[in-house]
């Protein structure tokens, strides 16, 4: 168990925000031959990009943003086309994520995505602080998993709350749908 000291969200307060996160539009995708990943943040914490991406082959066409704040999506596209290689290389690859709790405290993650042009499309989420090792645990059907980690803290009210987050990445041809969830631990 890990204490933080900022004021978490009630059940009631995390249930509303996260459902006006989720009737955020996920937008369409530009280009059908592209690699489209939604990133969705439903938790309080703001979540930053960490460190550089990995790519085993493909590049950014459009790279997620820096950072995403509470409660909101963020979006990135890969394209198979690079320079000098051949474009049936397709895009596969992987970025690195942390949430950031409070000063001192902070929750990792990595994103793994493949839309090769040859072979199948693939996502994975992990914590980890690594882009290969999340490219590497991509599988066709996506995954989920909690955080290992169980944060501690109080409401506005000074009752006790313990959270854990609840993470998913999913397959939906051509987007990539990652899902990072703040929930209580009853």
């Amino acid at each position: 168990m890990v204490e933080v000291s900022v004021i978490l969200l009630t059940d009631q307060q995390l249930r509303e925000s996260i459902k006006k996160c989720r009737d955020i539009p996920v937008p369409d995708p530009t280009k059908p031959s592209l690699l489209q990943g939604v990133i969705r943040n439903m938790t309080q914490f703001g979540i930053r990009i960490n460190g550089d991406p990995y790519f085993y082959s493909g590049r950014y066409e459009e790279p997620p943003p820096s950072s995403i704040e509470a409660f909101k999506i963020g979006t990135f596209t890969a394209t198979s086309h690079q320079p000098l290689l051949p474009p049936l290389q397709g895009a596969t690859g992987g970025n690195a994520w942390k949430l950031q709790i409070n000063h001192d405290i902070e929750f990792h993650f990595a994103l793994g995505f493949t839309r090769p042009s040859l072979g199948s499309n693939k996502a994975a989420i992990l914590e980890s602080t690594s882009p290969k090792q999340a490219y590497d645990a991509a599988n066709e059907h996506g995954n989920a998993i909690t955080s290992t980690n169980l944060y501690t803290g109080g409401d506005e009210h000074g009752n006790e709350i313990s959270i854990r987050f609840y993470c998913s990445a999913a397959v939906n041809s051509p987007l990539r749908v990652y899902e990072i969830e703040q929930v209580i631990n009853h």
